[in-house]
């Protein structure tokens, strides 16, 4: 379909009426002939005629929306919901196919920045103010206001449920079906309920553990009997090791008394101690100390780890590296101004980047324009394609007679592979509030939005 082609007007918004949603530096809704380039190779033609294109109309502050196909244009919502549910496989496809590139683009290993901000401009364009947005022109589906969002009505196509727009009536439900759903209870409730009953089984086992029988069968808590300290025991508020370092507690249950120092295992007790005191400590001197090491044995010295020196940084530490620099626009000085330099094209002298759209037909994604000048505006303009080949042909920058810019390749611009890309012009003009605003012009006289920084 030719480039200048319109289709049927769906419908006309005021460029304040709603607010615009940003993506590469500018208005999604002015990217329609970059997103357009770029879904028709991978998605097919509907998904790019999915989206309206806009016709900016300045004078009156509006924006018209036009479909890029003939036929009967219809609401989505005034629709039947027969046929609702007759064109909904459609949406969904159109749906599902712009997910599933958007989720590829960014999860595609060693993503650029470009494409992560493609991925962004296609989220961003999906969305506007309500599904009333939505038609039907014949039978293809197409979106007006995308690029735009309202107030608490959003809509956005890749959560969007085309069935059920308008929802039928439900009819009463009888008594016995209710019953019928409510037994049918999923396995995972009979097993949290099973698992509820051992944890209250476990809680009173538990409970039960505290308390002992007495005579008359009543139940009564364990008391726990305070009996006199034995002579030789040591005071538990002691720190450890009070009583030497072959002492342990015999267990409750083996018919000593608790707390009671047992004999340490391989040693044989004092026979003329009385039952149920400590034996006898053994003298001083056959026992060294248990803090001391052997003799054959001398103390290892205490290990300091060293301390850097305090003055000297760490050198595995590298200096903190500066962000970095933001591309900077295209600014048009005056052309008898010092700023404009040489020819008053001096200015252009170096690497500038054109963000016109461009797109690889074969992979759908985003090509890298820049052009390269003299300070006499002589230079070349080029393409660098993902394989990193480029594509290149002379330009030409001149100033016209209204203080703009005019932007001019001289020839295809050739490709290592034998391929070329046709010539491209680009205008640039100062704005009333000090910005620059360029576009391309196509070979039919329409135009489209182009960046050009530094």
């Amino acid at each position: 379909m030719p480039i200048g082609f319109a289709g049927p007007l769906l419908r006309s918004s005021g460029m304040d009426e709603y607010r615009p949603l940003g993506a590469l530096g500018q208005p999604a809704y002015l990217s329609h002939r970059k997103l357009v380039a770029a879904l028709t190779p991978r998605l097919g033609p509907a998904a790019a005629q999915y989206l309206a294109r806009p016709e900016i109309d300045e004078a009156n502050r509006q924006v018209h929306w036009h479909a890029e196909i003939d036929g009967p244009v219809r609401r989505w919502a005034d629709l039947p919901e027969e046929e609702q549910a007759r064109f909904a496989p459609r949406v969904v496809e159109i749906r599902d196919g712009l997910l599933r590139f958007v989720d590829e683009l960014e999860a595609r290993e060693g993503v650029t920045r470009a494409e992560s901000g493609f991925a962004h401009l296609v989220r961003q364009a999906v969305r506007s103010p309500g599904a009333e947005t939505l038609y039907l022109v014949g039978d293809t589906p197409v979106l007006t206001l995308w690029g735009f969002e309202g107030g608490s009505t959003s809509f956005d196509t890749l959560t969007f449920n085309p069935v059920g727009v308008r929802a039928p009536a439900m009819a009463p439900v009888a008594p016995v079906a209710a019953a019928a759903v409510t037994a049918s209870r999923p396995w995972w409730h009979w097993l949290l309920l099973a698992l509820l009953a051992l944890l209250l089984l476990g809680l009173l086992f538990w409970l039960l553990r505290g308390c002992e029988m007495v005579g008359d069968g009543r139940v009564v808590p364990e008391r726990v009997e305070e009996r006199p300290p034995v002579e030789g025991v040591p005071d538990p508020a002691l720190p450890p090791g009070t009583t030497g370092p072959d002492a342990i507690l015999v267990p409750r249950g083996d018919g000593t008394v608790d707390g009671v120092i047992a004999v340490p295992e391989g040693t044989v007790p004092d026979a003329g101690a009385p039952p149920g005191e400590p034996p006898a400590a053994e003298p001083p001197a056959s026992e060294p100390p248990a803090s001391e090491p052997p003799a054959s044995e001398p103390p290892a010295p205490e290990q300091t780890p060293p301390e850097p020196p305090a003055s000297e940084p760490p050198p595995s530490e590298p200096p903190p590296s500066e962000p970095p620099p933001q591309d900077q626009p295209l600014t048009l000085p005056p052309p008898d101004s010092p700023a404009a330099g040489p020819g008053s094209v001096g200015f252009l002298q170096g690497e500038w980047k054109s963000d016109g759209g461009l797109v690889d037909q074969s992979s759908g994604r985003p090509l890298d324009q820049r052009y390269r000048f003299d300070d006499q505006g002589q230079g070349q303009a080029v393409i660098r394609r993902a394989d990193g080949s480029e594509c290149q042909a002379p330009a030409a920058a001149s100033r016209t007679a209204d203080g703009g810019l005019r932007i001019a390749e001289q020839g295809p611009l050739s490709c290592p592979d034998g391929s070329s890309y046709a010539p491209s012009v680009t205008e640039c003009r100062p704005g009333a509030d000090g910005r620059t605003s360029c576009v391309g012009v196509n070979p039919d006289g329409s135009t489209y939005t182009v960046g050009i920084s530094r």
